[in-house]
């Protein structure tokens, strides 16, 4: 990471896919054949692009990087790639932070500022 404001736009990000991957994990429990509607698929689509153009190389799915407008994802569908971005999201994550002097802090290349970072342990998105 380059400076504060990108740890900044990570943790949103990280938020907004833990929190989309809990409302369809829901229905996808009650109809996991179910496809997503519009507004939802252009919210996942919208949100997976920005997570591509975080992640970078580490991509979630080799080959993926949203959903077509022409093949409307089940909500189990949905659930699966977000399974995996958020296990990208959390190697980032790793990758990106560190512990020394009894905290972990981000790494942040522009920035001589230590900025403190959670425990990762406690950011990864439990069921």
């Amino acid at each position: 990471m380059k400076d504060a404001s990108d740890v900044e736009i990570f943790e949103k990000l990280e938020l907004q896919v833990h929190s989309t991957r809990h409302e369809i994990a829901e229905l996808s429990k009650k109809k996991p054949n179910d496809a997503l509607n519009t507004f939802k698929l252009g919210h996942l689509n919208s949100l997976l692009l920005k997570c591509n153009s975080l992640l970078g190389a580490d991509v979630a799915l080799d080959g993926f990087t949203s959903f077509g407008e022409d093949q409307v994802p089940t909500n189990s569908d949905a659930v699966f790639v977000l399974a995996h971005y958020t296990d990208a999201l959390h190697r980032f994550r790793l990758a990106n932070t560190t512990y020394f002097d009894n905290k972990f802090h981000w790494l942040v290349s522009k920035s001589k500022e230590k900025l403190p970072a959670p425990n990762p342990a406690y950011r990864k998105y439990k069921d």
